[in-house]
């Protein structure tokens, strides 16, 4: 049950007197929203401080496991590279992991150019879309070989000369 009773506006001063009351109630409400934005901002900046220093205590932590999971991983490729000076097919395999090695290779092309190049030749139309001439870089690349330096080479042996390759090592520990 509503324990207010309805204001009731009879004339001029008594409207008078409700906007008079509504402009202090909105006073109310805004210094409310002030005060809870300041509290909400106060409770936010303590909850900010406290994430931070939980993140740097738990970075804290973690340096030294850190630290010897990447000694520990540099002293297996070490091995592994030892070993594989000698027998270039030995693998390192254990009851507790294995080190597998990868050869990851980065592709560095423009497609229209390489596109271009190609609509110009005979005999490459397979490497294009039938309804729209547009160049099907996966098909092309099924044909094409990658030098040791880098460079790529099409199925007639010829350099392509759009066309590059970065060829990294990468090492990674496999769990038993």
């Amino acid at each position: 049950m509503n324990k207010y009773k309805p204001y009731q506006v009879i004339d001029e001063e008594t409207a008078s007197i409700a906007f008079w009351a509504i402009e202090q109630e909105e006073k109310k409400l805004a210094l409310y929203k002030k005060q809870y934005e300041e509290t909400l901002n106060l409770e936010m900046e303590k909850y900010q401080e406290m994430l931070a220093e939980k993140k740097q205590a738990y970075e804290k932590v973690c340096e030294e496991p850190n630290r010897k999971i990447a000694n520990w991983k540099q002293s297996l490729i070490n091995f592994m590279e030892a070993q594989q000076a000698t027998n270039p097919n030995y693998r390192l395999k254990t009851v507790n992991g294995k080190l597998v090695q990868t050869h990851p290779k980065k592709w560095h092309f423009d497609a229209k150019q390489v596109g271009k190049r190609l609509a110009n030749q005979p005999g490459n139309k397979a490497w294009f879309e039938p309804q729209a001439p547009k160049f099907k870089w996966g098909e092309y690349k099924k044909s094409l070989q990658v030098l040791d330096n880098g460079q790529v080479v099409d199925s007639n042996g010829e350099v392509v000369p759009d066309v590059t390759v970065d060829r990294t090592v990468e090492y990674h520990i496999r769990k038993a």
